[in-house]
């Protein structure tokens, strides 16, 4: 190696340039506060509680404008589903955040937790 210029794929290759050695993790997974993860977790259950209504509540606006549109009798049946796709767009978007809060939700309840520690 004296005198030569060394490509950095040949050092890690090479095995005698290997520096082997144990050492201690220079960092910690952190953990966090059972208090704030049961806080965020809380929160998180509010929204898809309101996400929840809100997704029944255009279910019962697609249901409802459905039947009104079927006994108007200036509109004809075949309008029922034109008329309808903007509703079904936004139960579609719910149920994709739905999906989504479950998995935040999910995600902070794995984090690491710091163990209470009592004297």
């Amino acid at each position: 190696m004296k005198g030569r210029l060394v490509r950095s794929g040949e050092l890690v290759a090479n095995q005698e340039y290997w520096l082997m050695a144990d050492l201690d993790p220079l960092m910690e997974t952190p953990k966090h506060e059972p208090v704030y993860i049961e806080r965020i977790v809380s929160g998180l259950e509010e929204i898809r509680n309101e996400l929840t209504s809100y997704k029944s509540g255009i279910e019962r606006q697609i249901t409802s404008f459905q039947d009104d549109i079927r006994s108007h009798i200036w509109v004809t049946g075949d309008f029922v589903e034109p008329a309808s796709q903007g509703l079904e767009k936004a139960r579609a978007d719910a149920e994709v955040l739905l999906e989504r809060l479950t998995k935040v939700m999910k995600g902070f309840q794995a984090l690491p937790r710091r163990e209470d520690i009592s004297p």
